[in-house]
């Protein structure tokens, strides 16, 4: 059995196990009426608050007799995860982009707002990290990454609280200009940028080896630090891990625009994640 809360999974993986599995019932709880299914497996949809189901099934368990035996069931895919997303952190520490996706989470104080890219980054925090507890946004644009910027500067500007952006190279590079929109901040405001000089999130997917460099990920060679200066914002450049953390913390308690690059090499990601899936798929639930 599936159950499903909400809109579009976000997970490729999860939904492409979804789509494989012959399932006996599949339930979306969802207050929106729009259509939503690409699996065609769904059995039953359900159109209401996901707070109001919520509450009714847990009066509902509450009243019948339940043993012992319904619970517990996912313990072990709890931990499993948790034991996962631990060896990521130990095995992982030279500064990356998997390194950074499985531990900038930590470095967000309470009240920081996030907005999150279209980018590698953002399906490695998707694999490799966890979020806080606090209001995050994203902007799907015509390309998937037009106006990331100037959405992310809204954003600061409607909530007037401090904000982390986390995008990619090629997303920064298509709206530079929305850069001149921080300087009007008055809160602090992170933009922080993995730059592996073009489009490795194609790493991921199989387009064909030999034009992958002039048609997908296409190298540009550059960097943000005369964009910054050219646009009045603090630039950090880190090396390490420790000095990334340092960056970011300094950077949402400081008032203005702060960019932080973090260079990683083209490729790097997609020979982590191969080694890290390899890992993943002998390991065992107990």
């Amino acid at each position: 059995m599936v159950l499903q809360f909400g809109g579009r999974l976000v997970s490729k993986r999860l939904g492409q196990y979804i789509d494989s599995g012959d399932w006996q019932h599949y339930w979306l709880v969802d207050p929106l009426a729009v259509p939503l299914d690409p699996s065609l497996r769904c059995t039953l949809r359900l159109q209401a608050p996901v707070n109001t189901y919520t509450h009714a099934l847990k009066k509902a368990a509450v009243e019948q007799t339940v043993t012992p035996a319904a619970f517990g069931w996912a313990d072990a895919l709890k931990g499993a995860s948790q034991r996962y997303l631990s060896a990521v952190k130990t095995q992982y520490t030279a500064l990356s982009e998997l390194s950074l996706a499985a531990n900038m989470m930590d470095w967000v104080p309470e009240e920081t707002a996030l907005f999150l890219g279209n980018s590698l980054i953002v399906r490695l925090l998707d694999m490799c990290g966890t979020l806080p507890q606090t209001a995050t946004f994203a902007n799907r644009g015509a390309s998937g990454i037009d106006g990331l910027i100037a959405t992310a500067a809204g954003v600061q500007q409607g909530r007037q609280q401090p904000l982390l952006c986390v995008l990619g190279d090629t997303s920064l590079l298509y709206d530079l200009n929305s850069l001149a929109l921080l300087r009007a901040s008055e809160q602090p405001i992170v933009v922080l940028v993995t730059n592996n000089d073009g489009g490795a999130i194609f790493d991921l997917l199989p387009v064909p080896d030999g034009q992958k460099d002039a048609l997908y990920r296409m190298p540009h060679g550059l960097d943000f630090q005369h964009a910054a200066a050219m646009f009045g914002l603090h630039y950090v450049r880190p090396t390490t891990l420790a000095e990334a953390e340092m960056a970011c913390r300094e950077g949402l308690a400081s008032t203005g625009p702060t960019l932080i690059e973090i260079q990683t090499p083209a490729g790097d990601s997609g020979e982590h994640l191969k080694a890290l899936f390899a890992e993943v798929r002998n390991a065992a639930l107990l």
